[in-house]
Formats: C-alpha cells, structure tokens, sequence
C-alpha cells in the first residue's frame, strides 16, 4: 500500500482533473486541498476527483474529501468524482456523497455532464439538515471501512 497521496492536475475541457494515486488518509489534506485551492485560483469551477489510481481510503481521507465538498458549496464550484472502486463508491452512497459531487463511471460521462450543463449550479445545501453532527465526525464513524 501507498504511503501517501500524489495528485496530478490536468485539463479536460471543461473540467479539471485531479488524479489521485496512493492512499487518501488525512495525511492527504495538505496535498489534496492545496491542489483543490491552486486549480479554483486558477479559475476552475469544476473539479473532478479521480480516485482510479487510489490504492487506499479511510474514514480521515473520505473527510478530506467532504472539506473540498463543503468549500465547493461555498463557493459556487462543481465537484465530480471518478474512478471509484464498487467498494468505495457504496461507501459514498452510503454516505450521501453524491447528493453534493456526483459520480461517474468514466471520465468522458463526467466532461458530457460538464458541457451539458456548465451554468446548472444547485443551490447551497445545509449540511445541518443532513447530519446533525460535523461531517467529519460522519466520516470518522466509518473508520472500520478498509479494503484489501
């Protein structure tokens, strides 16, 4: 297993992506978010996670992903997510993820999504009505969550 997260962004019009290789543990935040922050300064609206070459998640990365997902909402951007094993994409499910960035089995379903509907922004969801407590408080309450 990796031992950390390496993320490499690329563009695919009229998304950015972020690959994601390695093990998303909270150890990710600095690297994942700080490309997160350097693609919206850039001036990316939408954003799309792809998990394809993820080896490893856990309930501390899944809450690294929520902290993009809640500063997505805040300010007007689309997340996307891609590239998620059937594992981990029931984890999402599960967790009501793709209510906030939805999920595509390739990365040309994601860029249609994203020229079909580039100004379709739904409006701010409180998180509060989801889940009373923090959604990283959500995500460490799956720390049994591992895979092989």
């Amino acid at each position: 297993m990796a031992t950390g997260v390496q993320v490499t962004r690329r563009d695919l019009n009229p998304l950015v992506v972020l690959d994601l290789r390695g093990a998303v543990t909270g150890s990710a935040h600095e690297v994942l978010t700080g490309a997160y922050h350097s693609a919206c300064q850039e001036g990316a609206r939408d954003v799309l996670l792809n998990f394809a070459r993820v080896e490893h998640l856990d309930s501390a990365g899944i809450a690294v992903v929520i902290g993009i997902l809640t500063d997505a909402r805040q300010h007007d951007r689309r997340v996307l997510v891609t590239g998620l094993t059937p594992h981990y994409r029931k984890i999402f499910d599960l967790m009501g993820l793709p209510q906030f960035a939805p999920v595509f089995d390739t990365e040309e379903a994601a860029q249609r999504n994203g020229q079909n509907a580039p100004g379709d922004r739904t409006a701010p969801v409180s998180v509060s009505r989801l889940w009373p407590s923090s959604w990283n408080a959500r995500a460490r309450a799956l720390a049994w969550v591992h895979v092989r």
